[in-house]
């Protein structure tokens, strides 16, 4: 649950132009966290019962990109925050690459850098499921991508005829583990192996670089697949 927290206080520490981390104490112990990252917020409690109204006070006038966290937690909150729709996530995860690297006979499989983040964000907004992060916010969001490439995070992609036609990445990126996020296809080129080939790839880099275990949360099943 806190993998999201590890790896963004290792990259960017706790008081930063990206990450702020607060926490509300009572009778000397604390009863909730809430990382900032940018405009999405993580809230963690090990308690299942805590100081809801405090939390609202706190997110009242915010900016809110989203607000994550334990089920148990966030639902909560649901009555306060009724323009928000709750949505649950599986979650699945990587302690070694068992199958052999898919091959790709007309595409090209790299590691993405900086140069690629218009491509990037133009392929996330043909997908279904990451429209509604990206559309009206697409200069910000390629800053975002910009400072996590520059803060550990690792993408790769698919590229066929010049054009990305699947990626996945990491976040949260930290001395043990590594979110994936961010695996779509090119809705036209699904069924193909691209995205397997990609997450595969991605998987097998960072497994090398030491991390133990890679997780991904998902609320598609045939996706997580």
């Amino acid at each position: 649950m806190n993998l999201f927290i590890y790896g963004d206080i290792e990259n960017f520490g706790v008081d930063t132009e990206e990450v702020s981390i607060y926490v509300n104490e009572k009778d000397g112990e604390w009863d909730f966290l809430l990382l900032k990252y940018f405009d999405s917020y993580i809230l963690y409690s090990q308690k299942d019962t805590y100081d809801i109204l405090s939390v609202v006070e706190f997110m009242k006038d915010r900016q809110i990109d989203c607000i994550s966290g334990k089920s148990i937690l966030i639902k909560q909150l649901e009555s306060y925050f009724p323009h928000y729709k709750i949505e649950g996530t599986y979650m699945c995860r990587c302690n070694k690459v068992a199958i052999e690297m898919p091959q790709i006979s007309n595409g090209i499989l790299r590691e993405l850098t900086v140069e690629d983040i218009d491509d990037m964000i133009e392929l996330y907004l043909l997908i279904d499921e990451f429209q509604k992060t990206y559309r009206g916010r697409v200069e910000k969001a390629k800053e975002q991508e910009k400072i996590n490439m520059e803060h550990g995070s690792t993408s790769y992609g698919v590229f066929v005829d010049g054009t990305l036609v699947a990626i996945a990445g990491t976040s949260a990126s930290n001395s043990i583990s590594a979110m994936v996020v961010g695996v779509a296809t090119h809705p036209e080129m699904r069924g193909k192996g691209y995205a397997k080939a990609a997450v595969t790839k991605l998987c097998d880099s960072e497994l090398k670089k030491g991390k133990q275990f890679l997780s991904l949360f998902y609320n598609n099943p045939a996706a997580g697949r």
